[in-house]
This record gives C-alpha cells, sequence and structure tokens, in this order.
C-alpha cells in the first residue's frame, strides 16, 4: 500500500530525489511534507522518533533519510519518494556505514 494519498504528494515525492537542487524555500516545504509523512510509514520497532540525516555515499551519490534517535533503524528518502511503507536496519547504528544496512523491510 502506498503511502501517497494525493497529486500533492505524488508532486512532493518526486521533489524529495531531488531535494538537494532545491531552491531553499522549495526544500523547506518539501522537508516539512516529508515530516508529515513520516507518521503513515513504518514505526522506529523500538519506538523512538526519527531525524533527518544527509551524507555522501560511498559510490558518490547522496543517501539522505531518517534515522531513529536511538541509530538503529532508517528510512530513505528514496524509500518516501516511492511512498513505500518500509525501514531499513543499521547494525552499526551509523548512516554513512552503507555495509550494515539491512533490507528494506516492507510492512
Amino acid at each position: 500500500k502506498s503511502i501517497l494519498e494525493n497529486e500533492n504528494d505524488v508532486v512532493m515525492a518526486t521533489k524529495m530525489m531531488s531535494l538537494m537542487d532545491l531552491d531553499p524555500r522549495e526544500k523547506t516545504a518539501t522537508l516539512n511534507w516529508a515530516t508529515e509523512q513520516l507518521p503513515k510509514t513504518s514505526k522506529c520497532p523500538e519506538k523512538w522518533d526519527w531525524v533527518r540525516r544527509e551524507a555522501m555515499g560511498p559510490d558518490g551519490k547522496e543517501v539522505n533519510g531518517y534515522q531513529c534517535e536511538k541509530g538503529g533503524h532508517a528510512i530513505t528518502d528514496g524509500s518516501l519518494a516511492e511512498g513505500k511503507d518500509c525501514v531499513f536496519g543499521l547494525r552499526t547504528q551509523k548512516w554513512s556505514d552503507w555495509k550494515a544496512w539491512e533490507g528494506p523491510y516492507y510492512y
């Protein structure tokens, strides 16, 4: 089941994939939309709140999204943009430790 409920959600989800290229006002609006979507996605299995994370991946691409406050779970901008209800596990609790990512796990 998609978390995208209307045409505005689809437009904003598309913007998530080019977030770093948006002007500051549009980026803020898109991040606000993403924050509103988080309660519709998978919750952290340990009930922690989500915190915004941004980092450069080993392939030179940005990997951005949300990590739970404890550090063991994540939701990527890509999964939000796809409207998918899923979460990743982070074995080392480090956002940039890509080899320690597990999943995604879909609900």
